[in-house]
């Protein structure tokens, strides 16, 4: 919190009672006098409402059983397949040319500050935000896979 305004991780602890008394009285005093913070304060206040609307999902019939399952023939011991043939190696390539696509985009990620973005994202303008940034992704994506499968 600068000398007047809580950042939103203050706002969301105030919200969530999740603060010291101290700071507590403090941002409860500022909400008093700042439209600004109260409007922030009303928006998580409504985004955490949303969330809470939201019906719990439940797991499909037989779901636990299904990947048991998968597990008991993950562990199975396999038969080698053949290593030889042009089919190997086109599958092999393959999966290494896929391997490499998602390590650059991962990087590139990371290093472009999106993440960071993300994470730092305004809760009033979060659906905005959100297209802006899946749009960026899919560009980033769909160029490093042209240059690389080019």
């Amino acid at each position: 919190m600068n000398k007047q305004h809580p950042d939103d991780l203050q706002l969301q602890r105030y919200l969530n009672k999740a603060c010291s008394e101290h700071e507590y009285k403090r941002i409860q005093h500022h909400l008093r006098s700042c439209p600004v913070c109260k409007s922030g304060l009303y928006a998580f206040a409504e985004l955490e409402s949303a969330l809470e609307d939201l019906p719990l999902l439940e797991a499909p019939p037989g779901l636990e059983d299904n990947v048991m399952q998968a597990i008991r023939e993950a562990s199975k011991p396999q038969t080698a397949p053949a290593r030889s043939g042009p089919n190997h190696h086109a599958r092999f390539r393959s999966e290494l040319v896929h391997c490499f696509i998602a390590t650059a985009a991962t990087f590139l990620f990371i290093s472009s500050g999106l993440w960071t973005r993300m994470v730092s994202m305004n809760p009033v303008q979060w659906s905005a935000d959100v297209q802006h940034q899946v749009s960026f992704i899919e560009l980033l994506v769909h160029r490093l896979s042209v240059q690389l499968l080019s």
